[in-house]
């Protein structure tokens, strides 16, 4: 759970193999969101910032609209919350992390 305005439910995943490092091409965003336990964009380019690409998983959210993906997600201002939201965690969640184990 996220400390914002909104209620988010993530699931966030950082595999062990890195396919880009590889050259292997760029990798697509793994990150599929849902409202209401409902699918509204598999893989949206709009959930995480592009430099976090790596991270899969699935976040859920009770306070966005089903109707949302009939607009333009990165135009609505309950996706910048939920991005701005979902990345200040996951940063904080991985800086915890290296503190735990240099």
């Amino acid at each position: 759970r996220a400390d914002a305005p909104l209620e988010i439910k993530a699931l966030f995943y950082i595999p062990s193999f890195h396919s880009e490092k590889y050259g292997m091409g760029r990798m697509e965003p793994g990150v599929s969101l849902y409202s209401r336990k409902v699918l509204i964009e598999s893989k949206s380019k709009d959930i995480l910032p592009d430099w976090m690409r790596f991270v899969k998983g699935a976040v859920d959210s009770e306070d966005l609209p089903l109707s949302i993906s009939r607009e333009k997600p990165q135009d609505t201002a309950l996706i910048a919350k939920l991005r701005k939201a979902l990345t200040r965690k996951f940063i904080s969640h991985l800086a915890t992390m290296a503190k735990k184990n240099p």
